[in-house]
């Protein structure tokens, strides 16, 4: 089994020996802090599907182009006007009710884009932290030496950080 430990120059601060001294990331026996894991942003969905938007253009449509005819029909001699009325009527109906449609998904549109903003800021913000954690907690991992004697773990010129490998999480918290 092949330590590195250079010129033997790394001494276990319970033991005082340096033969079975190593860096923590080359000894198998002490796993390095997980990556962390990062929640996703939430992406903007438009309320603004095939049958809204065809139902709004096709009430429009069929409303404009009745009341052309209606007017056509009002202005020659040879139509009556009122055998298109009820289906103008019809469509204005329609029509209206796409108007509450459009202020309906307008207003749904604009909330779902200030929710999705706000929980995405909230999400960075905790993927923030959790980067810092991790940071920190990698940072004393690349300190780390292993006595495989002892079982524990040390930072070299820091006796006070001597702790038995099943406590290394309370390493990371306490530095």
């Amino acid at each position: 089994m092949s330590f590195s430990n250079p010129q033997d120059r790394y001494r276990c601060f319970r033991c005082g020996l340096s033969d079975r001294v190593e860096k923590a990331e080359v000894s198998q026996r002490i796993e390095s802090p997980r990556p962390p894991v990062f929640g996703t942003p939430l992406v903007y969905q438009s309320p603004w599907g095939c049958f809204s938007g065809g139902f709004v253009f096709l009430s429009f449509v069929a409303f404009l182009f009745l009341l052309v005819a209606y007017i056509a029909n009002a202005s020659s001699l040879i139509g009556n006007p009122q055998d298109i009325l009820p289906s103008l009527l019809v469509s204005l109906f329609f029509s209206i009710i796409a108007v509450f449609v459009v202020i309906h998904h307008t207003q749904k549109a604009k909330n779902d884009r200030i929710e999705v903003a706000r929980v995405n800021a909230e999400q960075s913000n905790r993927n923030k932290v959790v980067q810092k954690v991790y940071d920190h907690e990698k940072y004393i991992y690349d300190q780390l030496y292993y006595c495989g004697r002892d079982n524990v773990v040390f930072i070299l010129e820091k006796p006070e950080t001597c702790v038995p490998v099943s406590e290394v999480e309370r390493l990371y918290q306490t530095l």
